[in-house]
């Protein structure tokens, strides 16, 4: 068995001993946090929080706030860390006009992908939100969504912060942090 296989066979039978179980509008209310955090690091952990939560079915159970009133918060555009300088990719040059090894170069323009990949996930999951299956209708011809489809973008984004995690710690070892050099926004854009 797989290991989202087992981690839903042992959610769906330890619920009932649980005082507490994350909702739908908690996982949607975990994915706006996860967009709202700037810092690369706490974005990671955050990411990977979230999906355990939902995944193990633990966490705070919120019936105070909506999906409707999640969704309402989503920004145009993720929070992202104050040191990132933005680039067309003509002005973006080589790793040699900014004085660091291919490595390091390739290094960070891939935890540049990661970061923004956790935020594609995460955007996924609170942008179609009101599509859930298990929520009211707008439309009667409104899409219904299965849990699987947030599930499948929730286990996306904890890959990607994994990944994002490592290639941290690897720019750390090279004397390097995400940020330092510039990137583009062409997936916002």
């Amino acid at each position: 068995l797989g290991k989202r296989t087992v981690l839903r066979y042992f959610c769906r039978y330890d619920v009932q001993m649980r005082s507490y179980s994350m909702g739908f509008p908690e996982l949607v209310g975990g994915a706006l946090r996860v967009l709202r955090t700037s810092d690369p690091s706490m974005k990671a952990k955050l990411a990977r929080k979230v999906g355990r939560d939902w995944f193990q079915k633990e966490g705070e159970a919120d019936q105070n706030t909506s999906v409707a009133e999640y969704q309402a918060q989503l920004m145009a555009e993720p929070e992202r860390p104050q040191n990132l300088v933005f680039a067309s990719h003509s002005e973006m040059g080589s790793h040699k006009k900014h004085n660091v090894s291919l490595g390091v170069w390739l290094i960070h323009s891939l935890a540049h992908v990661e970061y923004n990949a956790i935020n594609l996930a995460f955007d996924m999951i609170v942008r179609w939100a009101h599509c859930y299956e298990g929520t009211p209708r707008r439309d009667r011809n409104e899409v219904q969504l299965p849990i699987e489809f947030y599930e499948d973008w929730l286990e996306v984004g904890c890959d990607e912060a994994r990944h994002q995690w490592c290639l941290q710690n690897r720019l750390q070892e090279l004397s390097c942090f995400y940020g330092k050099l510039p990137v583009h926004n062409s997936l916002w854009e």
